[in-house]
């Protein structure tokens, strides 16, 4: 499921008395209203990659220096020899692949962050969390180029043999201000 947010509209900014330079207030802007939490299990369908969790940023959210979001999204995997991956796009791009231990099941977590260091420029960084038997963590950063002008998708996609190998349990995503 993808949710989109509804625009807020800000207070225009203004120049504060003999110092024009100076600005109070934010600029028109589109903000998230309330942190999205959602918290329906979907879990893959098919052996092709599937979305079990995404939510989008609204256009203009990232379109300047330091604004940003976190990004939360767990679920479970279960025991089978199947092949399991996950992985993590912002926009277009897979910033994390993952792949899962096969026979042994266990609860997965991805925790990120995406900020704006200038229009159509992004940084990140994730966390990934593997528990059962063999237990896993990783974590990565880079830079983006996604346009600003447009909602960024964020979303996790499984692929997996057998439906229901892996699922999404809860994702969230909030606004940092």
């Amino acid at each position: 499921d993808s949710v989109n947010f509804t625009p807020v509209k800000l207070a225009p900014t203004v120049s504060v008395g003999i110092y024009p330079d100076v600005k109070i207030g934010p600029t028109l802007k589109t903000r998230m209203s309330a942190p999205l939490i959602k918290s329906s299990a979907t879990g893959n369908v098919g052996a092709a990659e599937y979305t079990i969790a995404s939510a989008d940023l609204p256009a203009y959210a990232l379109d300047q220096v330091d604004e940003a979001f976190s990004y939360v999204a767990s679920g479970r995997y279960v025991n089978n020899a199947n092949a399991k991956t996950l992985k993590f796009y912002i926009g277009t791009v897979a910033v994390m692949t993952k792949a899962i231990t096969a026979s042994q099941s266990g609860d997965w977590r991805i925790e990120a962050e995406v900020y704006s260091i200038g229009t159509n420029s992004q940084r990140y960084s994730w966390k990934f969390f593997q528990d059962g038997v063999v237990q896993a963590t990783s974590v990565g950063n880079s830079t983006l180029t996604e346009t600003t002008n447009a909602a960024i998708q964020l979303k996790v996609t499984a692929t997996a043999p057998t439906n229901n190998d892996l699922s999404c349990f809860a994702h969230i995503l909030n606004q940092v201000l």
